[in-house]
């Protein structure tokens, strides 16, 4: 049995896909993929906190822990934009196939987020009752659907890279 991107690589008629990487790739990689990285530490910090209590009840957070929930809500959307023109700029350049399969894999990390957090935010709006409760925030269907969408632009720039270090060159 082979491994399950391979499988879907083929399925999609991309090819082949190789993973390894030399020392400036890995970098270029890393760099590329800083801003996504931070996107999701962003979302994390928020659901944790939110987790936690409600941090807009002053008494339950500390001073510099709604600074750290009110730090991680902002970083969200530009962390996600920026990093979509990160990858479009590096795009620009050449991108070796193993880049590409290693964003290939990125793309179906970052759409898979993406879609089972909408599906997770779009079913509480449609199937619960929210009436029933206090506040529709206590099923955190916000922080899912602009995780969604913020991941989804991620996505793309991930599904950018792979297309370009994945498509059909002229030498082959």
């Amino acid at each position: 049995m082979q491994n399950p991107v391979t499988d879907l690589a083929h399925y999609l008629g991309i090819g082949e896909l190789t993973f390894g990487l030399e020392p400036r790739q890995r970098r270029a990689l890393l760099i590329i993929s800083v801003l996504p990285a931070l996107l999701l530490l962003a979302t994390l910090t928020q659901l944790g906190y939110e987790i936690e209590g409600s941090p807009f009840e002053f008494d339950s957070f500390s001073n510099n822990g709604l600074r750290v929930y009110r730090l991680s809500g902002v970083i969200q959307a530009p962390s996600a934009a920026a990093g979509l023109a990160v990858m479009m700029i590096a795009g620009i350049g050449r991108i070796s196939r193993s880049e590409g399969s290693l964003c290939f894999v990125g793309t179906i990390v970052f759409a898979g987020l993406a879609i089972l957090s909408g599906i997770y935010g779009l079913m509480i709006y449609v199937l619960i009752d929210t009436s029933e409760f206090q506040n529709v925030r206590d099923w955190y269907a916000p922080i899912a659907l602009n995780f969604a969408s913020l991941a989804g632009l991620v996505a793309a720039g991930y599904a950018f890279l792979a297309f370009r270090g994945l498509a059909p060159r002229a030498a082959e």
